[in-house]
């Protein structure tokens, strides 16, 4: 994760500042995915806890990964 600072001094609108620590937090990978002659496609989904930013905010950090992909090449299309 990352750590994450607002600064509001150059602004005259605004006034303060704020501050988010964000820890390191452990998580699970759960993939599947298939090949069809020379065609891909796999799915992904990374599940991580979600992020306190105080004051009842929360960031979602899981999110899912979609791919789909060919490749060229090492033989012929129909065998």
């Amino acid at each position: 994760m990352g750590n994450i600072g607002f600064d509001t001094d150059d602004i005259e609108e605004v006034e303060g500042d704020a501050d988010v620590e964000v820890d390191g937090k452990f998580g699970g990978l759960l993939g599947a995915g298939f090949e069809a002659g020379k065609f891909r496609l796999t799915a992904t989904h990374n599940i991580i806890g979600k992020t306190d930013l105080g004051e009842g905010s929360e960031v979602k950090n899981s999110y899912l990964d979609i791919s789909l992909g060919f490749y060229l090449g090492d033989g012929k299309w129909k065998k």
